[in-house]
């Protein structure tokens, strides 16, 4: 059964920095699966739109599952994205045939999921489907991310879109673009601080979760791997300032190679996987 389903953008990553260029299986819908399928690639869903000239190999390799992923006629989602060697990054995307949300795409078989969560997107596509969520039968908890560039040019929805969730991922930067040194909205919400970590605040209580340095290769979805582990360890019952601890190394882990699938992430995510698993069949035996 789908318990956690990912709603999200895929398509290709046409990456350059000082470090190099790739191109990759890419999109924040793809960053963010690829993170979720940390524990049970059977029960996560992807809700994406894609071209016909898009090959699905990467999409199965993960395991997950596409049932509410549309092949429609037109290309697919191109990203293009240039690091520079202080850390700024520019981004460029040709959204294609997702630059409309398909709200016919969604499988009734992913009404049960528990959670759902929306990626980076056009505020005004992240609204379109928290209002599509909301009201479909049953109850599911809904995240949503931020992304710096609809933060500037749509500030008043991107302030809508983390209002009307149950849990927000931001960076530094979206936080100070939309919100500055005022209060934050009253839903729990994840900072995410680049090199610096993590904070995890809710109810005006702020964890925060350091992480070593590493050589930043290409930072390009750290955040959504950050939000699919945290995610997916959640809905394993796993406490969220532990979650988060699990996600920041995740994340750390990635931002050393270019892409999603370098072996360092998949190393990371291995031990994760093992870790929690131990600990919880170590309570089972407890109790």
């Amino acid at each position: 059964m789908v318990d956690l389903l990912i709603v999200g953008h895929v398509g290709t990553n046409d990456e350059t920095s000082p470090h190099g260029r790739k191109l990759s299986p890419g999109g924040a819908g793809y960053g963010s699966a690829r993170g979720a399928t940390l524990l049970a690639p059977e029960q996560v869903g992807l809700v994406s739109a894609l071209g016909l000239d898009y090959d699905l190999e990467p999409l199965r390799k993960l395991g997950i599952d596409t049932r509410g992923v549309a092949l429609l006629n037109g290309p697919s989602a191109r990203f293009r994205i240039i690091q520079y060697a202080d850390g700024r990054r520019s981004v460029d995307a040709d959204l294609g045939v997702a630059s409309q949300v398909t709200l016919s795409s969604f499988p009734m078989e992913y009404q049960n999921a528990r959670h759902a969560h929306i990626c980076t997107a056009p505020p005004s596509q992240q609204l379109q489907w928290l209002e599509f969520l909301r009201g479909l039968p049953g109850r599911r908890t809904i995240s949503v991310d931020a992304f710096e560039l609809y933060a500037k040019l749509d500030p008043e929805r991107s302030r809508a879109v983390i209002a009307e969730s149950d849990l927000a991922f931001m960076n530094d930067e979206e936080r100070q673009i939309l919100f500055g040194a005022g209060p934050l909205p009253d839903v729990p919400i994840i900072v995410k601080h680049g090199p610096r970590g993590a904070s995890y605040v809710e109810d005006g209580q702020v964890c925060p979760v350091a992480t070593c340095r590493v050589t930043a290769v290409d930072t390009t979805h750290a955040g959504e791997i950050l939000a699919g582990v945290f995610l997916a360890l959640r809905l394993a019952a796993v406490d969220a300032v532990t979650a988060l601890q699990h996600a920041v190394r995740a994340a750390t882990a990635k931002v050393t190679q270019f892409g999603v699938d370098g072996d360092r992430l998949l190393e990371s995510l291995a031990q994760i996987r093992a870790e929690v698993r131990a600990e919880a069949f170590s309570c089972s035996k407890t109790e």
